[in-house]
């Protein structure tokens, strides 16, 4: 039998979890575990002993807290000491769980990053580069480096000149809403859901901002043609891939059929991309519109969120009052970070690094589809989260209420609509990948069995903090 077993065969009185963590303790105290030592699986290990597997995620976060195990993202839980990787572990809090914002694992990405930093603001040259004033970036090399990660596909013909990089996407959306925006109260259209940064960006700029009704193909483009005639809106900011909060793709036919309509009232679209990490399945708005379609998105934060540049491409036509906005606004990248892009971006091993943190992410994404699957998530591959609609008897509020006092917080519904609007009775889980796996499973797990036991058994919820 295995150490574990076996001393845990021994433990009397006590929750579970606390038996196990004793049982635990006693290997790596006897040498029965050494350090760097890998522990089994937690589905393995609660199949052996009898236990669930939330009770060995629970065990393990609480050892990992003490320091006596080290998760690492992708590879497992093992003894802490020096036979441990060096490579950055993620340390679970015992408390919290936080799926309201997405976070990619780290592949390697980090070394990277740091010695683009390094290059970037390195040398005398750089420092010179540097203290230039005003601080944005001339050099075309970081949208040079960037096209090249770009699907002109889904974007249409992309000119080095049409890119603008931006502070983060919110910077982003603020510099094409500077640009298509006139007049004292111009109005601004969002999906019936959608991310909160649109209505954030245009109540800063005074503009009005109105939902149009939308089905699980996207906007509706008759009730898009009923909106924009009477109020002669300026503006729609959409998601034509990878809908936040509701992960839809709006399929060819209704993507031309919104376009008709825009070109019909001479209506800019803005397409946001930014929680798609993998193929697209069709043209954007760019692409469809050339003259009126802008594309927003994040190439380098599907890496790190420390180098979230906003991207912000064109249409045909605008790419000098793009740049003139950009500057005006003060959103335009500085230097010091759009050389780091450059250097990240251009550098070869960066698609490997990519592409391995991307089917990481999925199998997180995976996990938390199966875990749910009785309560019909919606989600997809190459997606930054899910979307939960909730069976009966539940309230957006009530069940994120109920999720946080067991230790996960998740985002209602409410969150993507407009103040006073209706809102459906959903919830959307981002997928954390910087914790370990199988703490993730538990934290997904623990959402499932609310789910399983409904409203009325929530105040005798027992999943508490880890």
């Amino acid at each position: 039998m295995y150490p574990i077993e076996v001393l845990y065969a021994k433990q009397t009185g006590g929750p579970k979890y606390m038996a196990l963590a004793r049982a635990i303790r006693g290997a790596v105290r006897n040498a029965a575990l050494a350090p760097g030592d890998r522990l089994p699986p937690v589905r393995g290990l609660a199949g052996r002993i009898g236990v669930t597997p939330g009770t060995v995620a629970r065990t393990y976060s609480l050892l990992c807290d003490e320091g006596v195990l080290q998760a690492t993202v992708g590879r497992g839980t093992f003894v802490a000491g020096e036979g441990i990787s060096a490579e950055p572990a993620i340390r679970l809090s015992p408390r919290r769980f936080d799926l309201t914002a997405w976070r990619w694992p780290d592949m390697g990405q980090s070394a990277l990053i740091r010695a683009a930093l390094a290059r970037a603001t390195g040398g005398e040259y750089a420092a010179l580069r540097h203290a230039v004033y005003p601080p944005g970036s001339d050099d075309d090399a970081a949208p040079r480096a960037m096209l090249g990660w770009l699907d002109t596909e889904r974007t249409g013909t992309i000119r080095i000149e049409d890119i603008q990089l931006t502070h983060g996407a919110q910077a982003a959306v603020q510099t094409v809403m500077h640009a298509v925006l006139r007049g004292a109260r111009p109005v601004v259209l969002v999906d019936e859901l959608s991310a909160p940064v649109f209505a954030r960006v245009a109540g800063l700029l005074r503009a009005e901002v109105v939902a149009v009704p939308m089905d699980r193909e996207g906007v509706l483009p008759r009730a898009l043609d009923d909106v924009v005639s009477g109020t002669g809106a300026q503006l729609l900011c959409t998601a034509s891939e990878a809908h936040d909060p509701t992960t839809l793709s709006t399929p060819r036919a209704r993507r031309e059929a919104i376009a008709a309509v825009a070109r019909r009232h001479d209506l800019h679209v803005l397409d946001y991309d930014c929680t798609r990490t993998g193929a697209a399945d069709g043209p954007g708005y760019r692409a469809l519109l050339p003259e009126r379609g802008w594309h927003v998105g994040m190439v380098a934060a599907s890496l790190s969120p420390w180098l979230e540049a906003g991207l912000v491409v064109a249409p045909v036509g605008q790419a000098a009052r793009l740049k003139q906005v950009a500057d005006d606004a003060g959103t335009s990248l500085r230097a010091p970070f759009a050389d780091a892009q450059a250097a990240l971006l251009d550098k070869v091993e960066m698609r490997d690094v990519h592409d391995r943190a991307r089917d990481e992410l999925n199998r997180y994404l995976s996990a938390a589809g199966e875990a749910l699957k009785a309560h019909r998530p919606v989600w997809r591959r190459d997606a930054a989260h899910l979307w939960l609609p909730l069976p009966r008897g539940w309230t957006a509020s009530g069940f994120v209420a109920a999720a946080s006092a067991a230790g996960v917080t998740v985002s209602p519904a409410t969150d993507f609509a407009l103040p006073d609007a209706h809102a459906p009775r959903a919830v959307r889980i981002a997928i954390d990948a910087q914790i370990a796996f199988d703490c993730f499973v538990h934290a997904i797990t623990i959402l499932a069995d609310l789910l399983d036991r409904g409203p009325q058994a929530t105040a005798d919820t027992t999943a508490g903090p880890l």
